[in-house]
């Protein structure tokens, strides 16, 4: 891995908005195999880093399961809690997001997977979850111990419009 020590600079546009770029070395470009000919680029944002690929990512479900579990994890340590259909929301995100190409049949079948591996890791860690017939919940059940999604929603104090 090489590292460099870099700048960011702010620019503010005509407009007023602000922006921001980062010089990169040339021999790093050139090594991406990048030129003026060639430089389009995939930039993903992953938790703390930013990565910069000249082809677009291949689906990995080890690490797209990864990125879910990070991003649900910080839904939770904001609310306490995420709803199933929140999870499926981040995971097709993610799926469109980071793994480009991937759709219909292909699409279905990897967030299917996704939501099981998911839903495995979160009970071998510190969540739980409480189900009835329309919704499902995930929660840290070492703060938490909820019997019955009546009981998570009416702690949180969750509408049922919202849901």
């Amino acid at each position: 891995m090489k590292v460099r020590k870099q700048n960011i600079s702010f620019l503010k546009s005509g407009s007023g908005s602000l922006n921001s770029r980062i010089m990169l070395p040339i021999t790093w470009v050139r090594e991406l195999g990048l030129s003026q000919e060639e430089r389009e680029v995939y930039i993903y944002q992953i938790g703390e880093e930013i990565v910069i690929r000249k082809t677009p990512k291949s689906f990995d479900k080890k690490e797209a399961a990864k990125i879910a579990f990070e991003e649900v994890e910080q839904i939770i340590l904001t609310k306490q809690y995420i709803e199933h259909e929140e999870i499926v929301e981040v995971i097709k995100t993610i799926i469109e997001s980071y793994f480009i190409r991937i759709e219909g049949k292909e699409r279905n079948n990897k967030i299917t997977s996704l939501i099981t591996v998911l839903r495995d890791s979160f009970l071998d860690k510190k969540y739980e979850f409480v189900i009835d017939n329309k919704k499902q919940y995930f929660f840290d059940k070492e703060k938490y111990n909820f019997k019955t999604v009546e009981e998570l929603e009416k702690y949180f104090q969750i509408s049922h419009e919202k849901i």
